[in-house]
């Protein structure tokens, strides 16, 4: 294994979209055989089942694992900003000893400047070089580091704006019905929409991919909407040169 990069994201959709990203456009390639076909060093990360209060088995969602040559990169969700900003994670990047670690996380309605801080002083617990972090910037060092902060490390927002522009370049007609489709139940569950909207459009235009899947799980098994004309669209480019950048292939 020449090297191993870790991005950590918020949550399954994003993961399944960073994966197809760099598998569409970076030229990296998605591993089926998990984990036998992990290197030994990645084999002990992979998520084990825990059992609830119950007994019963609870399984996380397993990682992405991509190759080229005999580089590695590991695309994981934490399950949201607050999870992934957390003492669990730092454990797991304690036993990962990756050559360069990513976090994907979402502006929000938060800021980037305050979503930046919040990766910088979390991440700051264990390397000293983090309080040099940018946003969309790749920190040398070691490990290397890099925070991009959806949609564009400039503005509000979420990387589901990122997929709603790639739908719309494939299909502003179906895009418009999804939103009318999401307004109709807006009108009969008002006040829940706030932070879902997007994700809720995103998921209705996703039925005619695969029907009945979820986002996330439309996302890691079809390319969506990822087309050739995506590669030179900003910030979809800029986003995949992050990615190689952070892998040191680029």
């Amino acid at each position: 294994m020449t090297s191993y990069t870790l991005i950590l994201c918020e949550g399954a959709h994003d993961q399944a979209a960073i994966a197809s990203l760099a598998s569409e456009y970076g030229g990296w390639t998605k591993q089926k055989r998990i984990p036998a076909s992990l290197p030994e060093k990645l084999q002990n990360l992979y998520p084990m089942p825990k059992t609830n209060s119950s007994g019963a088995y609870e399984f996380e969602w397993a990682p992405a694992y991509l190759t080229k040559d005999d580089n590695w990169l590991e695309i994981r969700q934490r399950g949201g900003f607050e999870n992934l900003t957390s003492e669990s994670t730092l454990e797991v990047l304690d036993r990962a000893t990756p050559d360069a670690i990513g976090c994907v996380v979402d502006a929000d309605d938060k800021g980037v400047e305050r979503r930046l801080q919040a990766c910088q002083e979390w991440l700051g617990k264990r390397y000293v070089h983090a309080k040099k972090l940018k946003a969309g910037r790749i920190t040398p060092g070691q490990p290397r580091l890099g925070v991009w902060i959806a949609p564009n490390n400039r503005s509000n927002g979420n990387l589901g704006r990122l997929l709603l522009d790639a739908a719309k370049m494939h299909n502003k007609g179906l895009v418009r019905s999804g939103k009318r489709f999401v307004t109709s139940l807006e009108k009969l569950e008002p006040g829940k929409w706030s932070t879902s909207r997007e994700k809720a459009v995103l998921g209705a235009i996703n039925q005619t991919v695969r029907p009945g899947a979820s986002l996330a799980a439309c996302l890691h098994s079809s390319k969506c909407w990822f087309d050739s004309s995506l590669a030179t669209h900003a910030p979809f480019a800029k986003l995949c040169e992050f990615v190689e950048r952070l892998t040191g292939l680029k």
